[in-house]
């Protein structure tokens, strides 16, 4: 998740950067981006793996034998990828509230962006 604090909204109202609040939008896109490219990597992992299993109980050859550990194994991988898949999609909602946080609070701070300057100035 991004972890922006409040010296980084600090340094970025205190940097005269044109326009503070598209920075801190383009910041939380590439993180919601990032986030949510991870969560489809997961499922579709989790997918392949359920299909291999479907395919491998469902050929025509019935002599054949499944390994029931191999089996399990492979359902409880798929499993465990589609559950950090299912986390990553629901970690979106966090970062969404961070990211209405950092705007709200990029609004108060570039309220006093003057005194921030003159503090800075006196350092």
């Amino acid at each position: 998740m991004t972890s922006i604090t409040v010296r980084d909204l600090i340094d970025l109202v205190a940097s005269e950067v044109p326009d503070p609040e598209a920075r801190l939008e383009r910041i939380f896109e590439w993180a919601h981006s990032r986030n949510l490219e991870l969560a489809k990597w997961l499922l579709a992992l989790a997918a392949g793996l359920l299909a291999a299993v479907a395919v491998g109980l469902l050929k025509v050859d019935p002599t054949a034998h499944v390994s029931p550990s191999i089996l399990r194994l492979t359902l409880f991988a798929a499993a465990l990828f589609a559950g950090g898949g299912l986390l990553m999609i629901a970690r979106g909602k966090r970062i969404y509230r961070t990211h209405l946080a950092a705007q709200a609070l990029l609004g108060e701070i570039t309220k006093i962006r003057p005194f921030i300057e003159l503090y800075r100035e006196s350092i």
